[in-house]
């Protein structure tokens, strides 16, 4: 019997201490989903943050919207993958620093909500001044995931091309060299 005792005395602190804990835990904890209006909604103002900082050049506002973790992917045009937040927030910042004054425009932007997250996809177009010539304006597609991390929505995977340019046409001669 005095063994049973020493147990309960010596385990019971413990054991109590583990459940307020867990009950903790579960209390702050939220188990909502967002609705698809929120998920559109928070997608919509991640969108317009990260073309706002685009185009000041804000590193570290673009970087903002997007996850901070080696997990996050990005494909941007010239590069075949970028992996982790350090890795994409290096080429914003040799991105900015060569292409001073290029602007970002959506030409089109949808967001599709899925579960807890966002499937975002549109056209854009980029236009970079060159001094004493016209701008160069490439167009270009995008696609994105978001979702919330951390207790806010980020960008966790990021895709941007822009078309091949079209062949040119063929040559009519049929004279032999």
């Amino acid at each position: 019997m005095e063994l049973v005792k020493r147990l309960i005395t010596s385990f019971l602190p413990v054991f109590l201490l583990f459940t307020m804990a867990g009950c903790t835990v579960e209390k702050t904890v939220s188990t909502e989903v967002p609705t698809q209006e929120e998920l559109i909604s928070e997608a919509n103002k991640l969108d317009s943050l990260f073309l706002v900082a685009f185009n000041k050049g804000d590193v570290d506002g673009l970087m903002s919207v997007l996850w901070n973790s080696p997990e996050l992917v990005a494909y941007p045009p010239g590069e075949l993958q970028l992996k982790g937040y350090d890795a994409v927030k290096d080429l914003y910042v040799k991105e900015f620093a060569t292409n001073k004054g290029a602007v970002l425009a959506y030409t089109g932007t949808y967001n599709i909500p899925f579960a807890d997250g966002v499937a975002g996809f549109g056209t854009y177009t980029w236009t970079l001044p060159v001094e004493g010539k016209d701008p160069i304006v490439a167009e270009g597609r995008y696609s994105d995931i978001k979702a919330f991390k951390d207790g806010k929505m980020v960008i966790i995977h990021d895709h941007s091309s822009s078309p091949m340019p079209a062949e040119p046409p063929a040559s009519d001669s049929t004279s032999v060299q």
